[in-house]
């Protein structure tokens, strides 16, 4: 008996413990993957009549599961469905060709996050290793514009999409596929899946030390997709010091650790307003707030970088400075680069 059903026998033989919400968890559950320590449970809460407070639900599914199931367990709720098909044991896609691949991922928008990733990418190229960017914000692509490039993308002879290269960095967006970049993209979940899953496996990499994925903000569908899809080797969050970037920010790090995927470390953006005229520092957003979470959360402080305008100035224009990359970027780089190596 499979895994979905032995936890629907259990959840049946205790129903009187909670009627309701079991009966919404018999028709809800809709795939259990096994993860080393635990199980992940994927509630579909597409018709969901418990609770309109999502995070009251999942404390509720939470509350009842640990009273009934004698097994680690995580519990991850999305409105998209997925297969039930849980016999086998990974169903996680893996390029042979790419080393390591690392999603760059924020709790919120607005915290830099693309930039971060495209500076990282140009660090990381410094230091020689073969870099690729996968834009996964399929509703709001940005590296197209941060990388100078506003053309499309080329098929080979085999029908499969080329990556367009910046600086001997391999680059893939959503951007690249469309003949108006500037109009919005009014897509739903199975189409932003598909949408990903084709950049990631349709697209001839080559042979790649590090792919960066620059992960839309939030934990919606698409940051689920790639944890469940995409066999990554770890995460990196970004932040600024602000508390409440930062409350966000651990809400995307809990997500990706439900899902057993290895947490890098965090990135500190915008950490300090340096004065371009005067030099005078500012901690506009507040003071060594990732740091202090990090250390709370105990996991590795990667580094920060301050609020220049410079940086702004540079990737609008698709561009990098070079002293600036060699002073911020690349010790986070190396950072990232000794914990895949570690």
């Amino acid at each position: 008996m499979g895994e979905i059903k032995k936890i629907k026998k259990t959840l049946k033989d205790n129903i009187e413990k909670n009627k309701e919400l079991i009966e919404y968890l018999l028709d809800s559950i809709s795939a259990v993957k096994k993860r080393e320590d635990r199980y992940i449970i994927i509630v579909n809460t597409e018709q969901n009549t418990v609770s309109k407070d999502l995070q009251k639900l999942e404390n509720s599914i939470n509350s009842i599961l640990s009273e009934i199931l004698d097994f680690k367990f995580s519990v991850v709720l999305t409105a998209e469905k997925i297969s039930t098909d849980v016999e086998h044991k990974s169903t996680k896609i893996q390029l042979d060709n790419i080393k390591h691949i690392i999603a760059i991922a924020s709790g919120k928008g607005g915290v830099g996050k693309s930039t971060i990733t495209r500076n990282i990418a140009s660090a990381m190229s410094y230091m020689g290793l073969k870099v690729g960017i996968l834009d996964a914000d399929i509703l709001g692509p940005s590296q197209a514009k941060m990388l100078g490039y506003d053309g499309n993308a080329r098929l080979n002879h085999n029908k499969r999409i080329l990556p367009v290269e910046i600086d001997k960095i391999k680059t893939m967006s959503i951007a690249y596929m469309l003949e108006d970049a500037t109009a919005p993209i009014v897509w739903r979940g199975p189409m932003l899946q598909r949408a990903l899953l084709q950049m990631f496996k349709d697209v001839e990499w080559g042979e790649l030390d590090i792919l960066l994925i620059d992960m839309p903000p939030g934990t919606g569908d698409i940051s689920l997709n790639v944890a469940q899809n995409i066999d990554i080797s770890g995460v990196v969050i970004v932040s600024t010091p602000q508390d409440i970037a930062l409350l966000d920010a651990i809400k995307s790090l809990e997500m990706f650790r439900k899902l057993s995927v290895d947490i890098i470390g965090i990135v500190e953006n915008m950490s300090i307003f340096i004065c371009p005229n005067c030099r005078h520092e500012s901690h506009i957003f507040g003071h060594e707030g990732a740091k202090k979470t990090a250390k709370k959360l105990n996991v590795n402080f990667l580094g920060e970088v301050p609020l220049l305008p410079e940086i702004r100035e540079a990737s609008d224009k698709g561009k990098v400075i070079e002293n600036i990359t060699d002073e911020y970027f690349l010790p986070i780089a190396r950072n990232i680069f000794y914990y895949l190596n570690r």
